[in-house]
């Protein structure tokens, strides 16, 4: 009998032990969702996948480019599509950090962005802002806003101010690896996150 009784508190512990484990990994398998999520707009990107923006962004999705433009989803998917913008571009984002808020996200990410047969590579250089809400249906990108960094700015005063920048710059060299030229290439870092809640 009492051996009978150590083995229901050994289950026991042992049930208590896994439901442990779980609450503590499911956090954590939803921090990678929504990692995937945002690495995957780079792939998208990269791929110009118009399908992929589709699942993606929510319904009430608005994009802000680098000249202040903002457009609705229906209005950004309509200029996505158009013929000058359907190329398939290199992609390296580097430093992507999620802040959660309950069932908001917001991702920072750096970004080089340039087309695959440039040679040498000119790219891009920018830190895209998103905003994700967690529907229930699964996460939505519902804001984004693309931020130029600009080197090499020089500006002069002469009653008004005039201002030179270089707007693309070679890409950065990953893992040792110089990109490739003449081809298409994606390097999507790994993400951060930090919980604001409990702050």
């Amino acid at each position: 009998m009492n051996h009978m009784k150590g083995c229901g508190v050994v289950l026991i512990a042992l049930i208590g032990i896994a439901g442990t484990a779980s609450a503590a990994t499911a956090p954590k398998s939803k921090r990678n969702h929504l990692c995937q999520l945002v690495q995957s707009t780079s792939h998208a990107w990269a791929e110009h996948d118009i399908g992929a923006f589709e699942r993606l962004i929510g319904p009430g999705f608005v994009h802000i480019d680098d000249y202040g433009r903002l457009m609705h989803k229906g209005e950004w998917l309509q200029w996505a599509q158009q013929p000058k913008v359907q190329h398939k571009r290199s992609v390296i984002t580097r430093d992507i950090l999620i802040r959660t808020l309950g069932r908001t996200a917001v991702a920072t990410v750096e970004d080089y962005i340039w087309s695959g047969t440039s040679n040498p590579p000119a790219a891009e250089h920018g830190r895209i802002t998103s905003v994700w809400h967690r529907y229930p249906e699964g996460w939505k990108e519902v804001s984004y806003q693309f931020t130029p960094i600009f080197t090499n700015v020089h500006c002069k005063r002469d009653g008004q101010i005039h201002c030179s920048v270089q707007a693309s710059v070679a890409p950065p060299v990953v893992n040792g690896v110089m990109p490739p030229v003449g081809r298409l290439y994606v390097h999507v870092a790994a993400c951060r996150f930090e919980d604001i809640g409990h702050k």
